[in-house]
């Protein structure tokens, strides 16, 4: 058996790049799959795969934007617990020393589990994915202290028994790579396996809409999606012509938050949230765009950049040490010296009004990465 766990699941969507990813190498996975994880994701799950045997390690549906408060995550540490829990007794009842268990993030909710059934059965295979590592609380803007510091507290931990456990680690980039062997695993140990799209869906001719632009991405704080109304304010002093689609999930006090700022700009009819939507509205959008809109404080590797590219859509972004390590050679890809918000709006305006010719950018497929991930199945 190949055992996926992917107990980190808050809420009912895909909604980070570690899920896509998750899943994408869980759809390529044939025989013997098994997924662990809370039965709020289990109908997103199957919808997507249409194969494999789903586990519920978890009955309760917590918020996706619950996380975020102090009280919100002293309840997803509670049910991180019962996660873990769930996921030993299951393990130590039903898996064995030939299975391999797969890690689909390092969230102390399958690293936990995992550890602890490693110790009753050493010839395990365990493997895992290393996103990024996260802030220090004091370098996190707009989040809770307390929360980011229990947050960067606990990855410290996971990632002690990831090193532990794990024979290899699967990073998206070489700033992954860097960050791990700062917390001391051997360099054999990790796997740069990058992340990628699908690219049958991506490749079609279209007519771009030179008045739209696009985010995609988690309506919050980290996403930068507040500071992108700041900023599209900006642009459009400059060009009144100019809308932006807001497409991704958030909590309901994040939607209130962003639906505040939007009237205080007076942006009702410039600026369109869209909420989840479809693979086919989402692309569609994105290869009309005349550019993808990133303001990202974090980010591991960024999936949806790769997307845009796809599309020949340009992209506009921070310049993160992982998006630069990833992105830096795409002509299309638009760097801004980090949270710079006037110079970010500055170049909204420079490539909605290029007029230069695109060029098409070769990109990393889902089928590229499960090949390098696969070998050590």
């Amino acid at each position: 058996m190949i055992i996926f766990i992917a107990n980190q699941f808050i809420g009912n969507k895909l909604s980070t790049g570690g899920d896509v990813l998750a899943v994408e190498i869980a759809k390529r996975t044939k025989k013997g799959l098994i997924i662990l994880a809370p039965s709020q994701i289990h109908p997103e799950i199957s919808n997507v795969l249409g194969h494999g045997r789903l586990v519920d390690t978890d009955h309760s549906k917590i918020g996706s934007g619950t996380a975020s408060s102090l009280l919100g995550g002293t309840q997803t540490v509670f049910h991180y617990l019962i996660r873990s829990w769930t996921t030993l007794v299951w393990l130590l009842w039903n898996a064995g020393s030939d299975d391999t268990i797969y890690l689909t993030g390092d969230f102390i909710c399958n690293t936990l589990p995992t550890w602890l059934f490693k110790k009753k059965k050493p010839s395990t295979k365990i493997l895992a994915n290393f996103y990024h590592r996260n802030p220090r609380p004091e370098t996190r803007q707009g989040n809770s202290n307390i929360v980011s510091y229990f947050s960067r507290l606990l990855q410290g931990v996971s990632l002690k028994m990831i090193k532990e456990i794990a024979s290899k680690v699967f990073v998206l980039s070489d700033v992954g790579k860097e960050e791990l062997l700062k917390e001391s695993f051997p360099s054999s140990q990790i796997v740069v396996s990058g992340a990628g799209i699908n690219l049958a869906k991506q490749r079609r001719a279209c007519i771009k809409k030179k008045n739209q632009i696009v985010f995609i991405g988690r309506m919050n704080v980290t996403k930068g999606a507040f500071d992108l109304v700041e900023i599209f304010h900006s642009v459009h002093q400059r060009n009144k012509k100019l809308n932006l689609s807001m497409i991704g999930g958030t909590s309901e006090s994040d939607l209130n938050k962003l639906n505040a700022l939007i009237a205080l700009y007076r942006l009702e009819r410039k600026v369109r949230y869209m909420g989840f939507v479809s693979e086919e509205v989402k692309n569609r959008i994105l290869s009309e765009s005349k550019a993808l809109v990133l303001p990202s404080k974090e980010e591991g590797f960024g999936i949806v950049v790769m997307e845009a590219l796809a599309f020949d859509t340009s992209v506009v972004c921070y310049d993160l040490p992982a998006l630069k390590a990833v992105f830096s050679k795409y002509k299309s890809v638009n760097f801004v010296k980090s949270f710079e918000k006037m110079a970010f709006a500055n170049k909204i305006v420079d490539v909605v009004s290029s007029t230069g010719n695109k060029t098409t950018e070769k990109v990393f497929t889902w089928e590229d990465v499960y090949k390098i991930q696969s070998k050590y199945f």
